[in-house]
């Protein structure tokens, strides 16, 4: 959080992200910023070794194949990691092949306690007055004129910074 606020170019956090309260795909993710370029890599784990993460117990898994796990744990042990916030938010999104460009609208983004990741009644604070959300355009290789016209790019809208996790963080509900 303090490197985000601090402009460190170089950073990376992990996470672990769930979709619609279920156990079914269960990703460790590790998202970092690398002289001003993203990058994300992850993983599947098991909801076992999710309950093993979080009680701090010693995490099943086979050694080589899953290599993020891997690191993470090593990490997490000398480091002393523990989960932070939960960033709850509803999103919709659409893909443009050419340039493998992903436009994504946030919407009632909600930061949560780190409490039970799978439960739907745990309490939440908005991060956004009603109505705000968040669009985000990533892409690989070019952003294609037709996309750059419909987002306005060079008229009145301007590319900022907006991190869910640190407003999460500032909003936590404790």
């Amino acid at each position: 959080l303090w490197d985000n606020y601090d402009g460190v170019d170089d950073r990376y956090k992990y996470r672990i992200r769930i979709y619609n309260y279920s156990d079914k795909v269960i990703k460790l993710e590790k998202k970092g910023t690398l002289h001003g370029l993203k990058t994300k890599e992850s993983c599947v784990i098991t909801r076992q070794q999710y309950e093993q993460i979080i009680q701090d117990e010693e995490v099943e898994y086979d050694r080589g194949s899953q290599s993020l796990l891997e690191r993470f744990l090593t990490e997490k042990s000398y480091q002393l990691f523990e989960p932070k916030v939960i960033v709850e938010y509803t999103r919709t999104p659409y893909v443009y092949s050419a340039g493998n460009v992903r436009v994504t609208f946030d919407r009632k983004i909600l930061s949560a306690p780190p409490d039970d990741f799978f439960r739907k009644d745990i309490p939440v604070r908005p991060v956004l007055a009603d109505g705000m959300g968040l669009l985000e355009v990533k892409y690989d290789e070019y952003l294609p004129g037709a996309i750059r016209e419909a987002i306005g790019v060079g008229n009145s809208i301007h590319r900022i910074s907006f991190s869910k996790y640190a407003m999460c963080r500032e909003h936590s509900v404790i």
